[in-house]
Protein backbone atom coordinates (compact mmCIF):
# COMPACT_ATOMS: atom_id res chain seq x y z
CA UNK A 1 0.00 0.00 0.00
CA UNK A 2 1.26 3.44 -1.12
CA UNK A 3 0.87 6.56 1.78
CA UNK A 4 0.75 9.91 -0.25
CA UNK A 5 1.77 12.93 1.94
CA UNK A 6 -0.53 15.62 0.90
CA UNK A 7 1.48 17.91 3.10
CA UNK A 8 5.23 16.69 0.88
CA UNK A 9 3.30 17.56 -2.54
CA UNK A 10 3.26 21.32 -2.58
CA UNK A 11 1.02 23.82 -4.22
CA UNK A 12 -0.16 24.40 -7.98
CA UNK A 13 -0.07 27.91 -9.00
CA UNK A 14 -0.40 28.56 -12.71
CA UNK A 15 0.57 31.31 -14.02
CA UNK A 16 -1.71 34.05 -15.73
CA UNK A 17 0.10 33.91 -19.32
CA UNK A 18 -0.66 29.69 -19.19
CA UNK A 19 -3.48 29.61 -17.67
CA UNK A 20 -5.42 26.15 -16.94
CA UNK A 21 -4.07 22.96 -18.64
CA UNK A 22 -6.70 21.50 -20.08
CA UNK A 23 -8.89 18.88 -18.11
CA UNK A 24 -8.45 15.79 -19.85
CA UNK A 25 -11.68 13.41 -18.65
CA UNK A 26 -11.97 9.85 -19.51
CA UNK A 27 -15.01 8.04 -21.42
CA UNK A 28 -15.19 6.06 -18.36
CA UNK A 29 -18.37 7.31 -15.88
CA UNK A 30 -18.11 4.50 -13.23
CA UNK A 31 -18.45 0.80 -12.47
CA UNK A 32 -21.41 -1.00 -11.32
CA UNK A 33 -21.02 -3.97 -9.17
CA UNK A 34 -24.01 -6.55 -9.45
CA UNK A 35 -24.35 -10.74 -9.34
CA UNK A 36 -24.76 -12.49 -12.82
CA UNK A 37 -27.70 -14.62 -13.05
CA UNK A 38 -25.36 -17.38 -11.60
CA UNK A 39 -24.92 -15.90 -9.08
CA UNK A 40 -21.41 -14.32 -9.57
CA UNK A 41 -20.39 -10.76 -9.44
CA UNK A 42 -19.51 -8.82 -11.94
CA UNK A 43 -18.68 -5.01 -12.78
CA UNK A 44 -20.33 -3.71 -15.84
CA UNK A 45 -18.30 -0.57 -16.88
CA UNK A 46 -20.65 2.53 -17.50
CA UNK A 47 -19.17 5.08 -19.83
CA UNK A 48 -20.75 8.74 -19.92
CA UNK A 49 -22.29 8.83 -23.20
CA UNK A 50 -23.92 5.44 -22.09
CA UNK A 51 -25.10 7.80 -19.15
CA UNK A 52 -26.58 10.78 -20.87
CA UNK A 53 -27.75 8.02 -23.34
CA UNK A 54 -30.02 6.77 -20.45
CA UNK A 55 -30.79 10.39 -18.75
CA UNK A 56 -32.24 11.61 -22.87
CA UNK A 57 -34.07 8.15 -23.00
CA UNK A 58 -35.72 8.76 -19.32
CA UNK A 59 -36.42 12.50 -19.95
CA UNK A 60 -38.05 11.21 -23.60
CA UNK A 61 -40.56 8.61 -21.92
CA UNK A 62 -41.31 11.02 -18.50
CA UNK A 63 -42.86 13.29 -20.82
CA UNK A 64 -45.12 12.05 -22.70
CA UNK A 65 -47.06 12.41 -19.81
CA UNK A 66 -49.15 15.80 -19.67
CA UNK A 67 -48.16 16.53 -15.69
CA UNK A 68 -44.26 16.19 -15.97
CA UNK A 69 -42.73 19.21 -16.63
CA UNK A 70 -39.94 19.26 -19.08
CA UNK A 71 -36.40 19.30 -17.38
CA UNK A 72 -33.77 21.81 -18.13
CA UNK A 73 -30.17 19.82 -18.10
CA UNK A 74 -28.46 23.17 -17.54
CA UNK A 75 -30.57 25.86 -16.03
CA UNK A 76 -30.00 29.19 -15.80
CA UNK A 77 -30.79 31.27 -12.47
CA UNK A 78 -34.19 32.00 -14.22
CA UNK A 79 -34.96 28.19 -14.74
CA UNK A 80 -33.40 26.58 -11.53
CA UNK A 81 -36.16 26.08 -9.84
CA UNK A 82 -37.43 22.21 -9.20
CA UNK A 83 -39.17 21.03 -11.63
CA UNK A 84 -40.47 17.53 -10.27
CA UNK A 85 -40.56 15.77 -6.91
CA UNK A 86 -39.25 11.89 -6.81
CA UNK A 87 -39.44 9.58 -3.89
CA UNK A 88 -37.60 6.62 -4.45
CA UNK A 89 -37.95 3.35 -2.23
CA UNK A 90 -34.91 1.86 -4.74
CA UNK A 91 -31.10 1.03 -3.54
CA UNK A 92 -29.34 3.87 -4.94
CA UNK A 93 -25.84 2.54 -5.23
CA UNK A 94 -26.31 1.09 -8.59
CA UNK A 95 -28.47 -0.31 -11.35
CA UNK A 96 -31.65 0.75 -11.91
CA UNK A 97 -31.73 2.91 -8.52
CA UNK A 98 -28.84 5.26 -9.24
CA UNK A 99 -30.09 5.67 -12.57
CA UNK A 100 -33.55 6.51 -11.62
CA UNK A 101 -33.03 8.50 -8.99
CA UNK A 102 -29.43 10.13 -8.33
CA UNK A 103 -28.16 10.62 -11.54
CA UNK A 104 -31.51 11.58 -12.97
CA UNK A 105 -31.83 13.80 -10.59
CA UNK A 106 -28.86 15.48 -11.19
CA UNK A 107 -29.58 15.84 -14.42
CA UNK A 108 -33.04 16.68 -14.94
CA UNK A 109 -33.00 19.04 -11.62
CA UNK A 110 -35.67 17.27 -9.80
CA UNK A 111 -35.90 17.20 -5.95
CA UNK A 112 -35.36 13.24 -4.91
CA UNK A 113 -36.89 11.68 -1.75
CA UNK A 114 -35.58 8.78 -0.61
CA UNK A 115 -36.91 6.33 1.77
CA UNK A 116 -35.33 3.10 3.64
CA UNK A 117 -37.44 -0.06 2.47
CA UNK A 118 -38.42 -0.77 6.26
CA UNK A 119 -40.40 2.40 6.40
CA UNK A 120 -43.02 0.48 4.23
CA UNK A 121 -43.50 -1.23 7.61
CA UNK A 122 -44.84 1.93 8.91
CA UNK A 123 -48.82 2.31 8.09
CA UNK A 124 -49.64 5.77 6.61
CA UNK A 125 -46.08 6.73 6.32
CA UNK A 126 -45.31 6.33 2.85
CA UNK A 127 -48.55 7.68 1.54
CA UNK A 128 -48.08 11.07 3.93
CA UNK A 129 -44.61 11.62 2.35
CA UNK A 130 -46.21 11.45 -0.86
CA UNK A 131 -48.93 13.64 -0.37
CA UNK A 132 -46.60 16.21 1.81
CA UNK A 133 -43.73 16.83 -0.69
CA UNK A 134 -46.24 16.67 -3.90
CA UNK A 135 -44.48 13.77 -5.41
CA UNK A 136 -44.85 13.29 -8.96
CA UNK A 137 -42.23 10.03 -9.84
CA UNK A 138 -42.89 6.92 -7.72
CA UNK A 139 -39.84 5.09 -8.01
CA UNK A 140 -40.08 1.18 -6.29
CA UNK A 141 -41.02 -2.37 -6.81
CA UNK A 142 -44.02 -4.67 -5.90
CA UNK A 143 -42.31 -5.75 -2.55
CA UNK A 144 -42.43 -2.68 -1.29
CA UNK A 145 -45.70 -1.45 -3.22
CA UNK A 146 -47.94 -5.00 -2.05
CA UNK A 147 -47.02 -3.90 1.90
CA UNK A 148 -48.04 -0.36 1.54
CA UNK A 149 -51.31 -1.47 -0.09
CA UNK A 150 -52.31 -4.31 1.94
CA UNK A 151 -51.36 -2.05 4.85
CA UNK A 152 -53.97 -0.08 3.73
CA UNK A 153 -56.91 -2.87 2.82
CA UNK A 154 -56.31 -4.05 6.86
CA UNK A 155 -56.30 -0.40 8.38
CA UNK A 156 -57.18 2.20 6.54
CA UNK A 157 -57.52 4.79 9.46
CA UNK A 158 -54.03 4.88 10.05
CA UNK A 159 -53.36 6.15 6.99
CA UNK A 160 -55.99 8.42 6.84
CA UNK A 161 -55.06 9.66 10.87
CA UNK A 162 -51.47 9.71 10.24
CA UNK A 163 -50.93 13.15 9.75
CA UNK A 164 -54.15 16.19 10.87
CA UNK A 165 -53.22 17.15 6.93
CA UNK A 166 -55.41 15.11 4.36
CA UNK A 167 -53.58 12.53 1.95
CA UNK A 168 -53.81 13.08 -1.04
CA UNK A 169 -52.31 11.13 -3.77
CA UNK A 170 -53.58 12.94 -6.85
CA UNK A 171 -49.82 14.87 -7.66
CA UNK A 172 -48.26 11.40 -8.85
CA UNK A 173 -47.71 11.10 -12.68
CA UNK A 174 -45.55 8.07 -12.71
CA UNK A 175 -45.43 5.27 -10.37
CA UNK A 176 -42.22 3.08 -11.90
CA UNK A 177 -42.32 -0.46 -10.78
CA UNK A 178 -38.59 -2.49 -10.91
CA UNK A 179 -39.95 -5.70 -12.41
CA UNK A 180 -39.03 -8.46 -14.57
CA UNK A 181 -42.49 -9.28 -14.80
CA UNK A 182 -45.79 -7.79 -14.44
CA UNK A 183 -48.40 -8.50 -12.06
CA UNK A 184 -51.56 -7.39 -13.41
CA UNK A 185 -54.13 -8.10 -10.75
CA UNK A 186 -51.78 -6.71 -8.15
CA UNK A 187 -51.51 -3.25 -10.64
CA UNK A 188 -55.50 -3.13 -10.19
CA UNK A 189 -55.13 -3.87 -6.73
CA UNK A 190 -52.65 -0.51 -6.47
CA UNK A 191 -54.69 1.44 -9.14
CA UNK A 192 -58.63 0.49 -7.72
CA UNK A 193 -57.91 0.63 -3.87
CA UNK A 194 -54.75 2.53 -2.90
CA UNK A 195 -54.41 5.48 -5.41
CA UNK A 196 -58.33 5.81 -6.19
CA UNK A 197 -59.64 6.02 -2.31
CA UNK A 198 -56.91 8.42 -2.06
CA UNK A 199 -57.61 11.00 -3.92
CA UNK A 200 -56.07 10.22 -7.30
CA UNK A 201 -58.68 10.81 -10.58
CA UNK A 202 -56.40 8.66 -13.24
CA UNK A 203 -55.08 5.98 -10.94
CA UNK A 204 -55.00 3.37 -13.70
CA UNK A 205 -52.85 5.40 -16.49
CA UNK A 206 -49.67 6.19 -13.98
CA UNK A 207 -48.74 2.59 -13.20
CA UNK A 208 -45.98 1.89 -15.41
CA UNK A 209 -43.51 -1.75 -14.50
CA UNK A 210 -39.79 -1.16 -15.49
CA UNK A 211 -37.69 -3.87 -16.96
CA UNK A 212 -34.31 -3.74 -16.59
CA UNK A 213 -31.11 -5.63 -17.30
CA UNK A 214 -29.16 -5.76 -13.82
CA UNK A 215 -26.10 -7.07 -15.78
CA UNK A 216 -25.99 -4.30 -18.04
CA UNK A 217 -26.06 -1.52 -15.31
CA UNK A 218 -29.56 -0.55 -14.87
CA UNK A 219 -30.14 0.05 -18.92
CA UNK A 220 -33.66 0.29 -19.40
CA UNK A 221 -35.15 -2.19 -21.74
CA UNK A 222 -39.26 -1.13 -21.77
CA UNK A 223 -41.90 0.81 -19.70
CA UNK A 224 -45.05 1.90 -20.64
CA UNK A 225 -45.57 5.51 -21.97
CA UNK A 226 -48.48 7.65 -22.87
CA UNK A 227 -48.49 7.18 -26.32
CA UNK A 228 -49.62 3.80 -26.22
Amino acid sequence: MNIWKTSDMGSYNPSRKDGNPPLKISDLGYIDYTKSTSGEWKGVVISHRTIINQMRMVSTILSTSPDIQTPVVRPTNKQSRVRNSMLSTLDCRGSIGMITSILYSVFSGNLLVWLHPKTAEIPGLYANMISTYRISILLSDYDILKTIAYNYQSFPQSTRTFSKKKVDLSSVSWCLIDSPTVDCEFNDVLSDRWFKPLGHPNSRSIISPILSLPEHGGTIISMRDWYG
